[in-house]
């Protein structure tokens, strides 16, 4: 069995231990996993990226795994003034909409590296999003051609080759990479309940904003995500897959679902370090 099959086992009976859990168990318990999850962070730096479809909680995720597990972490702005022109003229600003946020990336792990060394770091986001799940889902909704979506994956290998000849000592590649999933109807109701202005347009002369019909082409190549980073060998180390309808990741009001974040993570660990 290989390690991912492992994690993956290993995950579903968490999942089964925690469900039947009241509130005042899961509080109590997540102390003792919170403070298991310290102890393997200190022994072992560990960088992980969070990666799924829109609203699913890869900030909220991000956050719980920096604050039970004491460490840094890093939060992209969801405010930034090219998303907002992108969402009122998708076919326009794509293109360099994903040119920009692979640039960010990469150039913020570089900055990461050199402020945090030998420290882990919880990020919300990975660099792999942009090329392989939202420039294919913007040539599947021909917003974008199929140069436009090759330049995307060609950028990404010359972005990354440029910074690593750079700074031989940054690590690029996630320890661990976590994926988070559920069905399209659940995430995109949680598009909703958060109401961004940007993703939810009242006004269709600001552009249409998130469609439903996008959306679920998003969460067809967040599904392929793990077979295209191994096909194009871009990563090959663990996934953790969190499956967000099990538990609610993304209600961090929730007590069970934030056991379930820290107890995945802190046996996916366990797996990889021993």
């Amino acid at each position: 069995m290989n390690s991912d099959d492992k994690i993956n086992q290993t995950v579903e009976s968490i999942i089964t231990e925690i469900k039947p859990l009241d509130e005042k168990e899961a509080l109590k318990q997540i102390w003792d996993e919170a403070e298991g999850l310290q102890t393997i962070l200190k022994k072992n730096p560990v960088i992980m990226m969070m990666a799924g479809n829109i609203g699913l909680g890869k900030t909220t995720t991000a956050k719980i795994i920096s604050t039970f597990g004491k460490i840094t972490i890093d939060i992209e702005d969801p405010h930034k003034e090219l998303l907002k022109l992108y969402y009122e003229n998708m076919g326009f600003y794509a293109e360099r909409l994903q040119i920009d946020l692979i640039c960010q990336r990469l150039n913020q792990i570089v900055v990461n590296s050199l402020l945090y060394p030998d420290s882990s770091i919880s990020y919300d986001r990975s660099p792999y999003e942009d090329p392989l799940i939202f420039a294919q889902a913007l040539l599947n909704h021909e917003q974008i051609s199929r140069e436009s979506l090759d330049f995307c994956c060609e950028y990404f290998m010359i972005k990354k080759r440029e910074l690593e000849g750079k700074y031989s000592e940054v690590q690029f590649e996630p320890d661990l990479l976590i994926i988070l999933k559920a069905r399209v109807e659940s995430g995109w109701a949680r598009v909703h309940v958060r109401q961004r202005a940007i993703e939810v347009r009242k006004d269709r002369k600001k552009g249409r904003g998130l469609t439903k019909e996008f959306y679920r082409l998003l969460d067809g190549y967040c599904n392929a995500l793990p077979s295209e980073l191994r096909r194009k060998n871009w990563y090959q180390g663990p996934i953790l897959t969190l499956a967000e309808d099990k538990l609610a990741v993304a209600d961090v009001t929730n007590i069970k679902g934030q056991l379930y974040v820290v107890k995945s993570v802190k046996e996916t660990l366990k797996i990889i370090y021993s």
